[in-house]
């Protein structure tokens, strides 16, 4: 058999021709008919051998590309995106989930297809099944989709958390609107939308409106005029958090958010730096007046005045204070008093140097709250 007449069938595959021309050459060639289903044979397993080489190169160039653009990806959405400010993550996790899937599905379609053997049953293809190509993406991406989606919501959630603490500025706000909407779907199932709508100044001077999405649960802290704490970013004013809980508060202004300890009241006489001292016990002291501070979340006011602190707090504070009072202070009990044997009366304690007098205010046989009077003895 001529190698010369198998190459020159090769090259009519190649060049793609009728098999009427590929037909004529060979009948031009003078040979019998079983010579030319040889050299016909022989230039076609060629062609086969040259499409596969051509399809596997082509295909591992793909695989290159599609892994570097997953890893590109990965790269954006997990590490650039989250110091970005944005205002709602719901687009860049769903894009970036989908993207991500996309590029990992084609890496993996192209690794499949770059064994020669399994190529040469679709070396002579001349079409692509796009439909499905992306049927089969569909079906195996959902459960990587979805957990992409989270991971990218979570990582950029975090990064914004990031870019706030490090760029926080603390405000009130108050409380203008809010909604908790329970819906129920045709098929039975219940969704809750919750939020409140805030109003705070920012750093420009400007009031602006802030949406603040909420579990269920916590709407009931909330109450329409209500004065909260805030903190908000300075480079993007729709980065904020209301700081409703204690581990909020902790976390962002380092103060130790617990009660207060008659020990606590009983240093206040002697404090210089009275505002630090108790901002450092909870956050949300201001100074109300000479030698008068305010803690409006906490509804409670401390007055001091010469060898006197007077201390307003909740109900709370009574049966903290009064259980827990310190060993170095005895109760003073008059047995002539009227209030001597009720529940919620005063109650009087003593040390070598202070006097401690705690008194409930009563609303309907209940405490309501704490007047401590601590006044320093002759």
């Amino acid at each position: 058999m001529n190698t010369t007449n198998v190459e020159k069938v090769f090259d009519l595959y190649v060049k793609k021709s009728y098999s009427s021309e590929i037909e004529k050459y060979l009948n031009s060639l003078g040979v019998s008919d079983e010579e030319k289903q040889e050299i016909k044979q022989s230039a076609f397993e060629k062609y086969t051998d040259y499409n596969v080489s051509k399809l596997v190169g082509k295909n591992k160039f793909y695989l290159i590309l599609s892994l570097s653009s997953a890893v590109i990806l990965l790269f954006i959405f997990f590490y650039i995106v989250p110091k970005q400010n944005i205002n709602n993550s719901f687009f860049y996790s769903i894009g970036g989930s989908v993207l991500i899937c996309f590029a990992l599905y084609c890496s993996f379609v192209f690794l499949t297809s770059i064994d020669k053997e399994k190529m040469r049953s679709v070396a002579h293809s001349q079409t692509f099944d796009f439909g499905a190509f992306f049927t089969l993406f569909f079906a195996l991406g959902i459960i990587p989709g979805g957990i992409f989606y989270f991971l990218i919501s979570s990582t950029i959630e975090s990064g914004q958390e990031k870019i706030l603490n490090d760029t926080k500025i603390f405000t009130t706000a108050t409380v203008v609107d809010g909604r908790s909407i329970d819906r129920t779907s045709l098929k039975g199932n219940t969704s809750n939308t919750t939020y409140i709508i805030v109003e705070f100044e920012n750093k420009k001077g400007e009031k602006v409106k802030r949406k603040i999405d909420l579990s269920k649960y916590e709407f009931g802290d909330f109450g329409k005029d209500q004065q909260v704490s805030l903190i908000y970013s300075s480079v993007n004013d729709h980065n904020i958090k209301v700081l409703n809980k204690d581990a909020d508060l902790a976390k962002y202004t380092n103060s130790q958010q617990r009660k207060f300890t008659i020990n606590d009241l009983v240093s206040l006489l002697d404090e210089k730096d009275v505002l630090k001292f108790l901002n450092d016990i909870r956050y949300g002291w201001k100074e109300h007046g000479q030698e008068e501070w305010i803690n409006e979340k906490d509804r409670s006011i401390i007055k001091r005045e010469n060898n006197e602190l007077i201390y307003f707090g909740s109900n709370e504070d009574y049966y903290n204070f009064t259980r827990n009072m310190d060993s170095g202070y005895r109760e003073i009990i008059d047995p002539d008093s009227k209030t001597a044997m009720i529940p919620f009366g005063g109650k009087t304690f003593e040390s070598d140097k202070y006097k401690i007098f705690i008194e409930p205010l009563i609303d309907k046989g209940q405490p309501v709250n704490t007047i401590v009077n601590i006044t320093v003895k002759n």
